[in-house]
């Protein structure tokens, strides 16, 4: 009897990554957040091909813009943190969308985190 598509459950670097800095971020535990998250994007140099969908377009636009903003606003300091934050936030989605890709892989993040 064969297993159909996505059933079995494969670990690869991004989703132990990926799980791993969600763990860390929900419980406080650790101090190994960024870490997992770089554990995972240097993962994605592993998998192939490496998925961009159009929402992470439109966010890598909108750092771009706010990175842009930051010419121009009368407090850089306060602007440079929240892009930075940006960033970070489009890193981490960026590895949520190719971390997760098999049906096993999202079952899986969704029980164990």
């Amino acid at each position: 009897m064969s297993q159909g598509r996505g059933r079995l459950l494969r670990l690869t670097v991004p989703f132990v990554g990926f799980a791993l800095y969600t763990w860390v971020a929900i419980t406080f535990q650790l101090g190994l957040a960024q870490p997992a998250v770089l554990l995972g994007l240097l993962g994605l140099l592993t998998v192939a091909p490496v998925r961009f969908p159009r929402f992470l377009v439109l966010l890598a636009a909108w750092v771009l813009w706010s990175a842009v903003g930051l010419k121009t606003t009368q407090h850089p300091d306060l602007v440079a943190t929240e892009v930075e934050v940006l960033v970070k936030v489009g890193l981490i989605v960026f590895l949520g969308v190719n971390a997760l890709r098999t049906r096993a892989q999202i079952r899986a993040f969704m029980v164990l985190v």
